[in-house]
């Protein structure tokens, strides 16, 4: 079946029947244009994968979908909503790490935010049962390595390891508002 010989129209008819050649020359007819029209609102990239799901829904929901006006209409019609949503989907996304950073921006810079960070650090490493605190600051504010804690607590590696863990787990739920700057100190 050549597409040529076919008016949009007689393709859709076949569309809904389930004839695959014509679902062929309907995305040979269209793809390109799509493609171009798309990139014009995103990258290239982002229009041929609009247009591919496009296309898949339109093959996948033939049977149910009722093209009012021209196919060619219905498809760019499709394909601009569709280049919209991931818009406004990166501009949100966009905005909603924009705030963060401001909102972090300003917490750090607050004079008393390092104070307020220390005794908050103080009185977590303060609750920890005695055992997870020794070997957590062994590691992490001495810089000894699990086995050289091993060997001064007389334990095995794997021991120092969970209380480590444990230490790790219990101060990340105490220090949860201050994670961002704590991030290399409890991960």
């Amino acid at each position: 079946m050549t597409s040529q010989h076919y008016s949009d129209k007689d393709l859709y008819s076949k569309l809904k029947s389930g004839n695959l050649e014509s679902f062929d020359a309907i995305f040979d007819r269209f793809y390109p244009a799509l493609c171009a029209y798309g990139a014009q609102f995103v990258s290239l990239q982002d229009a041929e994968d609009i247009v591919q799901d496009v296309m898949l829904y339109l093959w996948e929901n033939r049977e149910d979908i009722m093209i009012q006006n021209a196919l060619g209409t219905y498809l760019f019609r499709a394909v601009n909503n569709r280049c919209l949503t991931l818009i406004n989907r990166g501009a949100i996304k966009s905005k909603v790490v924009s705030d963060l950073q401001q909102s972090m921006r300003e917490k750090f810079d607050s004079p008393d935010f390092y104070e307020d960070l220390a005794e908050h650090l103080k009185a977590a490493l303060e609750e920890l049962p005695p055992t997870y605190r020794q070997a957590f600051e062994m590691n992490r504010f001495h810089g000894k390595s699990y086995k050289e804690i091993a060997d001064t607590l007389g334990l095995s590696p794997k021991t120092v390891d969970y209380r480590i863990q444990q230490a790790l787990k219990r101060l990340r739920v105490a220090l949860r508002d201050f994670l961002p700057i704590l991030g290399a100190l409890l991960y």
